[in-house]
């Protein structure tokens, strides 16, 4: 079987070289543990810091999260491949010596792996092996790791301002994707412009927002069946003679699912008793016991001898 070998040189004193150089004396210091905070004036680095051109020991990504916890890439010296960087994970901690401060890495039982004097500077996180002037650069990457969603919730990054959720993809990087209500709703954000919706019902822009977006209207799918179909009739735009040939059904009885700008075109046959929901009954004591009866010039019954408009 084919042999590969592989040369490990973690990023501790050794990876490196120190060079025999005095460090900064403060390193060797007791140095206590750090609890400054933004307020005092102290940036901490937070995110994924990359490496775009390691070299063997050195590490090629560096992720802090916001909980403390933490994920370190060290590049291999290859000799076969495959040569992925090795990974480890744990927490890490602050401290500080005189004006000098340090991350420390910390394994899965809490115990010290190592430690480094660090600087921030805009997005270039700077580390420093102590008793050695090795230093290394990282930057800030936009492309976050994750290995969950919730990942990219602990590094801070810039969310797009829309209503939506971090994702993990496929190369264990950070993508937001955006969800209105209207989308959650099964609807599409179209253009605020008669027709744009011919094919579905408009939502209501209070409950179904596209996001704040000027200009557009949520179009939901159309409603198999809504109280106006049911009774026959048709949802037309509300506007003059859009129901010219039939009666106007009354809105809380003849819906057309809650979209704005239409309403119930009823056939022909209806008459305005029935677009408003009513029955047409005989003209008796009783024959509305549980209803109210409408008035007779805004609820016809079709000009009939002896009927009445009895109202839901």
């Amino acid at each position: 079987m084919r042999k590969m070998a592989l040369v490990f040189v973690f990023a501790a004193l050794g990876s490196f070289g120190c060079d025999g150089t005095a460090g900064n004396p403060e390193d060797n210091a007791l140095d206590v543990i750090d609890n400054a905070e933004k307020a005092d004036g102290v940036i901490r680095p937070v995110g994924t810091y990359r490496n775009e051109a390691p070299t063997a020991g050195g590490f090629t990504a560096v992720v802090l999260k916001t909980d403390k916890t933490f994920r370190r890439e060290v590049q291999v010296m290859c000799i076969t491949t495959p040569c992925n960087p090795i990974a480890t994970e744990g927490r890490y901690g602050w401290s500080k010596s005189g004006s000098t401060r340090y991350i420390r890495f910390l394994d899965e039982n809490g115990d010290l792996i190592d430690r480094y004097a660090y600087t921030l500077s805009g997005d270039v996180l700077t580390l420093r092996v102590p008793n050695t002037t090795q230093k290394q650069k990282l930057t800030l990457s936009a492309d976050a790791y994750c290995a969950v969603p919730a990942d990219c919730e602990l590094q801070d990054l810039a969310q797009p301002r829309c209503i939506g959720e971090w994702t993990c993809g496929a190369e264990n990087t950070c993508a937001y994707e955006c969800t209105t209500p209207c989308a959650a709703a099964g609807g599409t954000c179209v253009g605020l412009y008669p027709d744009a919706c011919a094919n579905g019902t408009v939502g209501d822009a209070n409950t179904f927002s596209c996001g704040g977006g000027v200009g557009v209207q949520c179009c939901l799918p159309p409603t198999p069946v809504n109280a106006c179909a049911a009774a026959g009739g048709t949802c037309v735009p509300l506007v003059p003679d859009a129901c010219a040939n039939g009666s106007v059904g009354d809105a809380n009885t003849f819906s057309c699912g809650g979209g704005l700008g239409v309403q119930c075109c009823l056939p022909p046959t209806f008459n305005a008793c029935q677009a408003a929901g009513g029955s047409c009954v005989a003209l008796y004591p009783g024959a509305c016991a549980n209803g109210h009866v409408g008035d007779a010039t805004q609820y016809s019954c079709g000009g009939g001898l002896g009927v009445e408009c009895c109202l839901p």
